[in-house]
């Protein structure tokens, strides 16, 4: 274990390997499996279940924007061997996708309940850890989107036999549920 009262060289070296790791874990994980590779497929599945005009399309539409191009640009220029990839990482291209693919095993839509995953973690406690502006600011914005998304759909369906009764959105969700393995991702 290493402290600030360690040799300050041998400090700031642990300090740079941290965020050296951290930003591996976040660009291949967080931002590349997370929000492209894995949004594409409930992309995929939106639009092969649901109508255009369908309340779950149009709110989740504006999210999509650009992703199936974004995502082919960055699979031809990118994602190759002779791309920037193996060279920002240090756990290079090979190593990308092992970290990938070893977090998309266990990949759980439940993690993504913001409030229960602070809580599991051990971070939703500001007086334990102060100064955590992720959690700061995701607990001022969570009960707004919970309170918008809650309401629109109220406006669609009155009951939970409404939703069960919604083909289109019993299939998008199966689909979903399919592909919570996330076995075949666009890579």
């Amino acid at each position: 274990v290493f402290t600030p009262r360690d040799d300050p060289g041998c400090w700031q070296l642990v300090k740079w390997y941290c965020q050296s790791a951290d930003g591996a874990l976040h660009q291949s994980v967080s931002h590349l499996l997370c929000t492209h590779l894995i949004m594409e497929t409930v992309f995929v599945a939106a639009r092969r279940n649901l109508a255009e005009r369908h309340p779950v399309h149009e709110l989740l539409d504006a999210h999509f924007h650009s992703s199936v191009l974004v995502n082919t640009s960055m699979r031809q220029h990118l994602m190759v061997a002779s791309g920037p990839f193996p060279k920002l990482f240090p756990q290079g291209f090979e190593g990308m996708k092992q970290l990938m693919h070893k977090c998309n095993s266990t990949w759980d839509w439940n993690r993504y309940h913001i409030p229960d995953l602070l809580r599991e973690n051990g971070t939703n406690d500001a007086a334990a850890l102060p100064k955590y502006y992720f959690r700061d600011d995701v607990l001022r914005l969570w009960p707004m989107v919970e309170t918008y998304v809650t309401n629109l759909m109220n406006l669609v369906y009155s009951s939970d036999a409404d939703v069960a009764a919604d083909t289109e959105l019993s299939e998008f969700a199966r689909e979903l549920q399919i592909g919570t393995t996330w076995s075949n991702l666009p890579m």
